[in-house]
């Protein structure tokens, strides 16, 4: 695991911010979709949210 040092504003970890870009990215979707970001991410976590799903 690579550490970056820490920074105000910034993470610490790549993964963190990999992680942090992948919900960031799920919820300027579904808001996109006229999804709330709770409503997308309480989705996820019961395993219902699937984008594009008609």
């Amino acid at each position: 695991m690579r550490y970056f040092p820490k920074v105000i504003g910034t993470f610490r970890y790549e993964q963190g911010a990999k992680d942090f870009l992948t919900l960031k990215a799920l919820t300027s979707t579904a808001a996109k979709m006229g999804i709330t970001a709770f409503d997308a991410l309480f989705s996820l976590f019961l395993g219902q949210f699937a984008l594009g799903a008609e």
